[in-house]
């Protein structure tokens, strides 16, 4: 089997990605069609109440893997 890698960025590298939104179509459409699309994505379905109570402050996550 593989190792797998983990890719850590500096807050300056995560700055300057580039990213794929279409922010102008994004600012163009309500809260129920940005809703229906997110629900119509396979990859990223939107997360429960209760998973977003299960995120932690990226801040712990550092100290657990000590980066």
């Amino acid at each position: 089997m593989g190792m797998t890698r983990l890719r850590v960025l500096s807050k300056e590298q995560a700055s300057k990605l580039k990213g794929r939104t279409d922010w102008k179509r994004l600012e163009r459409m309500t809260e129920a069609e940005i809703h229906r699309a997110a629900l119509s994505d396979p990859d990223a379905p939107p997360l429960t109440p209760y998973q977003l109570t299960r995120f932690r402050p990226f801040i712990l996550l550092r100290k657990k893997l000590r980066l």
